[in-house]
């Protein structure tokens, strides 16, 4: 019997570390959910997807990472060999997605700020996107975190295979709200709901969608982030 997947590439690389790198391309994928041009061949694929309890999912996903002068690319190849039981009830834009099959994108250019977003995909191609602002009292969860529904351009295509359906995802850095304190290094997490198991798989494995500091580091980033600059710091002389 099939249960899991960590076939899904020979140089499939485990992030039980939560260390990921972004590779730089000149040209972009094609954004149509195949996962098939060239560039997603010069990335990493991690793997790993881990459930709150410490085992392994049973569906296992995989992730790439790509970026260049204009925003950073995903692609997620989300094994199911139960794909006559996928839920995907929303085709699309502006839904949350939680009672969907879905893939889940968690993104933070600028680790020790107040914001950080998240980007979801059910096998259909509907997109949903949430920024999530921390109120004070420094805690990320249910009771402290405001997050709402905001509107950005970013594009999202997705595919299906016998045993498996894809995610293709191309977020710009003009809705990332980039500031001066951007760096090389952010925080990046996945997460997949997976209904014909009843799933909720996550990478890093301990990563939580409520708490950026269990997302993983995210290396590798060397773009000019210069004209995306959102906020303008002003120095007032004394």
């Amino acid at each position: 019997m099939l249960v899991s997947a960590f076939c899904l590439a020979q140089s499939l690389i485990l992030a039980e570390e939560g260390v990921f790198t972004a590779i730089k391309v000149i040209a972009p994928p094609v954004i149509d959910g195949k996962l098939d041009d060239q560039p997603w061949e010069k990335a990493s694929e991690y793997g790993g997807f881990g459930l709150s309890n410490k085992k392994t999912a049973k569906e296992q996903t995989s992730a790439r990472i790509l970026y260049d002068e204009k925003g950073i690319y995903f692609g997620l190849k989300c094994i199911e060999f139960k794909m006559d039981r996928i839920s995907a009830s929303f085709a699309s834009r502006g839904n949350c997605l939680w009672g969907n099959d879905c893939a889940v994108i968690f993104l933070d250019p600028h680790p020790h700020d107040e914001i950080y977003y998240q980007f979801a995909v059910n096998p259909l191609g509907a997109q949903c996107n949430l920024r999530f602002h921390e109120r004070p009292g420094g805690a990320y969860s249910h009771a402290w975190a405001s997050y709402n529904l905001w509107d950005c351009e970013w594009e999202a295509r997705c595919s299906m295979e016998k045993n498996a359906w894809m995610v293709e995802a191309a977020i710009p850095y003009s809705v990332l709200e980039i500031n001066s304190k951007v760096g090389a290094e952010w925080r990046v997490g996945f997460g997949r709901i997976e209904k014909p198991h009843g799933e909720s798989s996550h990478l890093p494995a301990l990563c939580s969608w409520d708490k950026p500091e269990t997302f993983g580091r995210l290396r590798g980033i060397k773009a000019d982030f210069g004209r995306y600059v959102y906020a303008v710091e002003t120095l007032f002389a004394k």
